[in-house]
Order: structure tokens, then C-alpha cells, then sequence
């Protein structure tokens, strides 16, 4: 009898450790193939592009994270998801859930939490290897002044030891799939907003170190990636609702009604099946609040309509300030304003082509940049671009 509960003990116990592994290493292979997809699909700015990545990564990783495992072991049977034939061995969050399931997905966060050192990690290993390589061994942990190298070109030595790109995209997707996972699984495992906090504040810890001291210069996003992620973070309180709706209705754990178990090899009988009749207690308020919910997401651009029409709000949009920014040539950066100007005279006189009629050219020539100027490409020259550069 010890032997076996012993046996049973360790079995149950591995395959919780094995399952948050591989649900961690599910979500690296997930994040990779989305960043490859949408790269390859390709967007018209960069900005576009990240904001598809971001929601292609948070939409994978949560239903592997929080979705996949519940579907898995779930009983629809006799509740009002029967017409989803799913006949696993959990009808409710009872013993065995809580145990198997809700064990995987603590430890799950609890390694999302903290992968954003073991992120850092990674990169400065994979860093130091390709800088050793370059410079020889040798030179390299002995820190000896050489300038020997193998690299062929300009570029791959900026690529060797410049800093890594930042990834903006799957920062944006983990800290969405954070709040999602916490908000689905937080009244059933309280232990999930301490979690959901230590996340944020290492992400927020490790990304502004890197950003001020370790990551190259990222690009000028626009206001679409934000914009993106806000309008996926409203809906997070839908998972609360929905799942806080069932959890609020075990009658194991609010009621103390025990079902008789006639047989071990059929799902423990729980009598609870989601409808709004057979519901008590907590998850009576817990219906009302996600109709409620609902009825304002799908119905906000109609109450924002009536509130306007009561004066009760006025308009929102976009105030328009004069930043004083002055013309095009004035918001150029004076370095990058003098190189136009050079490869401009040098082109004309070389090669006999000119880009500029003779009031543009002018003013390239004498006007002095102001204050405010523009940041990364200041034009439509592709060979300008830092990226393609990069790539090419």
C-alpha cells in the first residue's frame, strides 16, 4: 500500500514538473515561429509589423499557457457545455485539479516571471562566445589591446559587439499573457496576483536596465503598438467573469454538498452545471457583473452616443498644438543635414546627378536645424535605413 502511494506520489509529481517545462519551452518555439511568420508575411511599417507579432505570440501562448491544459482534462458532461465533447476525468476544481492543474500553472508563472534574467542570460553567454570567437580566445578572457578580428566587413563587427536588438513584440505579448493567465486563474489561485506583480516589476526592472545599457537603440514605434495592446487588455476582465463565474459556483466549496461516489473509474458527480437557475451563493453577483460587462464592451460606442447626446461627455479627440516644428529642412539633424549635402555635391559632380532643384538645394546648404528634430530615417532613401543596412 506504501509502495504504491509512494509510486503514485512521485508519478503525479513528475508529470506536473514535466508539464511546466514544456509548457515553457512550448511558449519559446511558440514566440520564435510567430516572429518568423509575421516577418515573412511582412507589413508596410515596422510599427505594424510588431503589433502583429505581439498579438499572434499573446494569443498562441495563452491558450497554451491556460487553455490548452484545462481542455485537456476537462468533463463537459452534464453542464452547459455538453455540446463540447470533451470526457476528460475533472468535472469542477476539486482535490485533483487543484493538485495537478493548478500546481502546473503556479510554477508555470513562476518561471514566466522570472525568464526575463534567464532572457538576459542567455544573450550575454551567446555574446561572449561569438566576441571570443571573433578575437581568439586567448585575447579574449586575457583582455590583451589587439585590433585582430575576422570579421569582413563593417557591419558584421558592429553586428559582433554592439549590443542585442530589442524585441519589443514578444515583451509586449509575455506582459499580456501575464495579465490574462492572472486574470482567468487569480479567484481560483489567489497566488497568481503576487505573481502577476513580481513579473511586471522584473520585466520593468531588467527592460529598463538593458534599454539605458545593453540593447541597441530601438526604433521610433508609433502610437498603433499601444494602441493594440490597450484595446487587448480591456477584454481581460471577460476571463475573470467567465471563469470567476464557474469557480464561485462549486458547491464542494461554497455550499458543502458532497455527492455519493459510486464508482472510482467514472468523474466524480459534482452537481454543478453553469446554468443560471441552478447557481447560489457567490456566483449569483459574479453573473450579473459579466452580463454587465458585456453589455458595456458591445455596447460602449452606443452609450458613449446616448452620454453625448444628454451632454454628460464631450468630444475626445485630438487636441492639435502647434509644436513650432518649422519645415522640413529645419527638423533635420545638422550631421545628417551636412552628409546630404556632401553626397548631394559629390553625386552632382562625380556622376552628374542631382536629387535636389536649386531652392531645395539652397536651403539644404543654409538651413540650420532646430531643437526638435527628426529621429532615425529623415527620408525615403532606403540605403538611410539602419535596418536595411543591417540586413544588407
Amino acid at each position: 500500500m506504501c509502495y504504491r502511494y509512494d509510486a503514485d506520489l512521485l508519478a503525479g509529481y513528475t508529470t506536473t514538473e514535466v508539464m511546466t517545462v514544456a509548457i515553457t519551452l512550448i511558449n519559446m518555439i511558440i514566440r520564435d515561429i510567430s516572429i518568423v511568420l509575421i516577418e515573412y508575411i511582412g507589413y508596410h511599417t515596422e510599427t505594424e509589423q510588431t503589433a502583429a507579432i505581439m498579438s499572434l505570440i499573446t494569443v498562441a501562448t495563452f491558450f497554451n499557457t491556460a487553455i490548452l491544459m484545462l481542455l485537456t482534462n476537462a468533463n463537459t458532461e452534464g453542464t452547459l457545455l455538453s455540446w463540447i465533447p470533451l470526457r476528460g476525468t475533472m468535472t469542477d476544481l476539486d482535490l485533483n485539479w487543484y493538485t495537478d492543474i493548478g500546481d502546473a500553472l503556479v510554477w508555470t508563472m513562476l518561471i514566466n516571471s522570472v525568464y526575463v534574467y534567464l532572457g538576459f542570460v542567455m544573450q550575454a553567454a551567446m555574446m561572449i562566445v561569438f566576441r571570443s570567437l571573433d578575437k581568439g580566445c586567448k585575447n579574449f578572457w586575457t583582455c590583451a589591446e589587439t585590433d585582430q578580428t575576422k570579421c569582413k566587413t563593417i557591419q558584421q563587427y558592429v553586428n559582433t559587439y554592439a549590443g542585442p536588438v530589442h524585441l519589443m513584440h514578444f515583451k509586449y505579448a509575455t506582459a499580456m499573457n501575464t495579465i490574462y493567465t492572472c486574470f482567468m486563474y487569480g479567484l481560483a489561485l489567489p497566488v497568481m496576483f503576487p505573481i502577476g506583480f513580481l513579473t511586471f516589476f522584473n520585466i520593468y526592472l531588467v527592460e529598463k536596465l538593458c534599454v539605458a545599457y545593453w540593447y541597441q537603440k530601438p526604433p521610433m514605434y508609433g502610437p498603433e503598438l499601444n494602441s493594440a495592446a490597450l484595446d487587448m487588455m480591456r477584454w481581460a476582465p471577460l476571463a475573470y467573469f467567465v471563469f470567476g463565474y464557474w469557480i464561485m459556483g462549486n458547491k464542494q466549496i461554497f455550499n458543502n454538498t458532497v455527492v455519493t461516489v459510486e464508482f472510482n473509474n467514472v468523474p466524480v458527480p459534482t452537481d454543478h452545471n453553469g446554468w443560471p437557475w441552478n447557481e447560489n451563493g457567490p456566483a449569483v453577483p459574479m453573473f450579473f457583473f459579466l452580463c454587465a460587462f458585456l453589455v458595456v464592451m458591445c455596447g460602449k460606442k452606443y452609450i458613449a452616443m446616448c452620454l453625448k447626446k444628454c451632454n454628460l461627455t464631450q468630444d475626445t479627440d485630438e487636441i492639435e498644438v502647434d509644436e513650432q516644428l518649422g519645415n522640413y529642412f529645419e527638423t533635420l539633424p545638422n550631421h545628417s543635414r551636412m552628409n546630404w549635402f556632401a553626397s548631394e555635391i559629390n553625386n552632382a559632380q562625380r556622376l552628374g546627378i542631382k536629387t535636389f532643384g536649386a531652392g531645395a538645394h539652397e536651403q539644404l546648404r543654409t538651413v540650420h536645424g532646430k531643437t526638435k528634430t527628426m529621429k532615425n530615417c529623415i527620408s525615403y532613401n532606403i540605403l538611410q535605413n539602419p535596418a536595411y543596412m543591417t540586413l544588407f
